[in-house]
């Protein structure tokens, strides 16, 4: 006697939840691609431009503002490029 559809054989089987675990973060935080770097030099560079023709409009001395543009971009490069470089211990950053 040959034993056709058994039960237990053919039926699915029970789906089971997996819990996978956590990724680990990553070690350091993303550093902003130097496509958003370009822009941000852009922007600032424009706004320097509206303020020198703000400043020269009113007669007010304008000679601040581009010492003010450049600190203000190497502050922001160099938080970045110290933020993207690893700790001397090996984990993570700052």
């Amino acid at each position: 006697m040959v034993e056709c559809c058994r039960g237990p054989q053919w039926a699915r089987p029970t789906p089971t939840l997996r819990r996978c675990p956590p990724a680990p973060p990553p070690p350091c935080p993303p550093v902003t691609p130097p496509p958003g770097l370009l822009f941000f030099t852009t922007y600032t560079l424009l706004v320097l431009f509206w303020a020198e023709i703000y400043q020269q409009a009113r007669n007010l001395p304008a000679a601040a503002l581009r010492p003010a543009f450049l600190g203000i971009n190497v502050l922001v490069y160099s938080v970045l490029v110290g933020w993207g470089l690893p700790r001397k211990d090996g984990g993570g950053c700052w």
